[in-house]
């Protein structure tokens, strides 16, 4: 039986290198205490970005079976940081690293 979901048992794939001003992508994987993944939706992960000039988050969505995903658009070249936590816990690997290149 699945638990309840876990912060640090939750991880993320997030693209390590994006486009100014186009929007740069992650997932996020909700698992449980025993690190089985979590087949339904409702986990409030709060996500922020971290860099010189971000544009506000596009989007979160929860497709309901355990998984969200998510988009962020940075203005500006650079490293950028995305924190993503839940319960105020950073999850797996938080923050992770997003390199910032010119429009392709």
């Amino acid at each position: 039986m699945v638990g309840r979901t876990a912060p640090r048992a939750c991880t993320a794939a997030v693209t390590a290198e994006c486009s100014v001003r186009q929007r740069c992508r992650f997932s996020i994987q909700a698992k449980d205490t025993n690190g089985m993944l979590r087949k339904n939706g409702g986990d409030l992960f709060a996500v922020v970005v971290e860099g010189s000039t971000v544009a506000p988050l596009h989007s979160l969505r929860d497709l309901g079976d355990g998984t969200y995903e998510g988009s962020f658009m940075a203005t500006s070249l650079g490293k950028h940081l995305l924190h993503i936590t839940l319960h105020g816990q950073n999850i797996q690997g938080s923050p992770f690293a997003c390199a910032v290149a010119g429009a392709p």
